[in-house]
């Protein structure tokens, strides 16, 4: 993927990449021909792009699972309206995805046949498409029972681990907590083709495996006990061996029903699990043997007395962190905390507020930034709006907020139902937000690209070239703040052909935080020359860009654009620049995300110095641009509000 910007004649256009679509409005459609898809599911790929799982009706009754692979610009590595996950002539319903190997992912669905059991399968697919478990994929359970319940995750030495939960005929036929354990090829690893953890005649649902790293797992489930389902626990060695006895641990309290729960390991020795329960949520770390370390006095997230559910959990290097939603009236508001690997809270004690706005905010998803912090997604229906958008907010180490206060929009399309959403790393601390929207009776997959500054694209802004006795000045910002290797500089005269290449000038690497670049090219000069810059992520991948255009080179060393003063600033700033004689003048201003903020067009401004003041009033903190521009030249630089 390329990040490209071309300066052109009297032109500065905003162009979309071939890809994604930087309006929120709109949005990238990433799957064609969809009919109904539903239980959507995304997870990277770990080089940067992602993968996408649902469950259509293309051929009306016949619901089946397909994939698609989706590359770091928009792009899809296979056929545009997806692949079947299997060539069995059967059913197919309810995939559950989970990231693997670099290029590939595992998923797990029911497999339906008329008058039998759904049985659970599981296959493994590259970003080519390839079915690497084989055509149909891998049987997980048994024929003899009915699958009701599973999901699917791995470890860092590529064990598969699949609990699932499944049911005896008859009303009064037993439930069984089981769990598969394969490796990279299929293979079960243990003796059998799965273990049974649990069984008992009492309801189960909702299995969780939470791999502790050394081939083991600490294993989760609801159980309905006496009319109250509580979270249970068991933890399983590498052998498939149960290591807490016959009878399982009960974490929550048998007074209230748990709705709601997830669970990850620490470490190879311990795990953080959180729940909802009774209106509100607890958390807990517990070892192999179920052994509780967070006094039950204080297990709670949050002390208000709002009602909480839907508790989600990322794992960071050095500490996790968990977002819920709180309901109070006319208001379901989002909030987070973080944890360190002993589950001692690290934020403000009952957490801080991710969103807080009349209307219902739910549906959270996290992504770990690359910077210590966190990327938080959800769906957004405030009091304002008829139908619900998406937003996104980023947060540093220490819980503040990175983005705009109320969430950067990433899909406002009107008249449109969203849902499925998921939130997908991109591996430069940025993330991919995919969804389904229903407009006009059709539902179908869209996404957007967030990069870890707030933007919708990759930004190389304000590209100019100015003659500077025998050089020229290429000057340019990047405000995406990725770990790039190096910019490519070329140029072509104007009396190239539209089909010439351009020529190298140079190349000079990019450095982490660094947005202002320049270079000087003391080649010959040509009448006119014609410069692009081309940006190169770390892995030698292209970032399209989202501005093209053109510039002439020509003698602008009258024509002056100075530095705002002061800058950054709070209020209010004066802009200087001087014209070599009286020119009609445009001045334009942009947020960081190139949206125009304010403008002063065509106005005409006597030769020598001249001077504006610009007001940041309603404007919040930020990196902006401002540009000058005459019939000959458009000038940008870059200014800062900071309060």
């Amino acid at each position: 993927m390329i990040r490209l910007l071309v300066l052109c004649v009297l032109l500065f256009t905003n162009l979309l990449s071939a890809q994604w679509i930087s309006d929120p409005s709109i949005n990238t459609k990433l799957v064609q021909d969809t009919f109904s898809p539903i239980n959507v599911s995304a997870v990277t790929d770990g080089s940067g792009g992602f993968f996408i799982f649902w469950e259509d009706a293309k051929f009306k009754a016949a619901r089946s699972v397909y994939f698609i692979h989706v590359n770091p610009d928009g792009s899809v590595s296979l056929r545009a309206d997806g692949k079947e996950i299997s060539s069995a002539l059967t059913l197919k319903h309810n995939p559950k995805s989970y990231p693997y190997l670099q290029s590939s992912a595992l998923t797990v669905w029911l497999d339906v046949e008329l008058n039998k059991n759904p049985i659970l399968y599981a296959q493994m697919v590259s970003a080519k498409g390839d079915l690497l478990w084989g055509e149909i994929g891998k049987q997980i359970s048994p024929l003899s029972v009915e699958c009701v319940d599973y999901s699917i995750s791995a470890d860092n030495n590529n064990n598969v681990f699949i609990p699932f939960i499944t049911k005896e005929k008859g009303l009064t036929g037993d439930y069984y907590v089981a769990i598969a354990k394969l490796d990279k090829n299929g293979k079960s690893l243990f003796d059998s083709d799965f273990a049974i953890v649990n069984s008992s005649n009492n309801r189960k649902s909702m299995p969780v495996a939470a791999p502790e790293g050394s081939g083991g797992a600490f294993v989760f489930w609801l159980e309905n006990i006496n009319g109250i389902s509580t979270l249970n626990f068991q933890f399983v060695n590498p052998d498939g061996k149960i290591s807490t006895g016959k009878k399982s641990e009960i974490l929550s309290s048998k007074q209230h029903s748990v709705f709601e729960y997830d669970a990850l390991s620490l470490n190879s020795s311990s795990a953080f699990v959180t729940w909802e329960s009774g209106k509100k949520i607890f958390y807990q770390v517990i070892d192999k043997n179920g052994k509780e370390k967070i006094s039950l006095k204080n297990n709670y997230l949050s002390s208000r007395q709002n009602k909480q559910s839907y508790p989600r959990i990322l794992s960071l290097d050095s500490a996790i962190v968990v977002s819920w939603i709180e309901e109070e009236k006319f208001k379901k508001n989002i909030f987070a905390q973080r944890f360190d690997l002993k589950g001692n809270k690290l934020w403000a004690a009952d957490g801080v507020p991710v969103i807080v706005q009349k209307g219902n905010q739910f549906g959270q998803k996290m992504i770990d930034d690359k910077k210590g912090g966190v990327i938080v997604s959800w769906i957004d229906k405030r009091i304002d709006t008829s139908y619900a958008n998406i937003y996104s907010q980023r947060f540093d180490p220490f819980g503040n907020k990175l983005w705009d206060s109320t969430g950067t929009v990433i899909a406002n399309s009107p008249d449109a139902i969203k849902s499925y959403l998921n939130l997908v790393p991109d591996g430069f601390g940025g993330g991919y937000v995919i969804y389904t929207q229903k407009q006009n009776n059709k539902t179908e997959i869209f996404g957007q690209r967030i990069f870890n500054d707030g933007s919708y694209v990759s930004h190389i802004v304000g590209l100019n070239a100015q003659v500077l006795n025998d050089s020229i000045k290429v000057s340019w910002y990047s405000t995406t703040n990725l770990s790039n290797s190096y910019f490519l500089i070329e140029k072509k005269s104007s009396s190239d052909s539209l089909k010439q290449n351009w020529i190298k000038v140079d190349s000079i690497p990019a450095v982490e935080g660094k947005e202002a670049y320049e270079y000087y090219d003391v080649h010959k000069l040509k009448p006119e020359s014609f410069y692009r810059v081309t940006q190169f992520d770390f892995s030698g991948k292209f970032l399209t860009s989202e501005l093209t255009g053109v510039h002439k080179v020509i003698n602008s060393s009258l024509i002056v654009l100075h530095q705002n003063n002061p800058n950054p600033f709070a209020d209010s700033t004066v802009i200087g620049f001087e014209l070599p004689k009286e020119e009609t003048v445009s001045i334009e201003f942009f947020n960081g995300k190139l949206e125009k903020v304010g403008h002063l067009l065509n106005k005409k401004f006597p030769a020598g110095k001249n001077y504006i003041s610009f007001s940041a009033f309603g404007l919040p903190e930020g990196v902006y641009f401002y540009s000058l521009k005459t019939q000959k030249v458009r000038l940008v630089k870059k200014m800062v509000i900071a309060r």
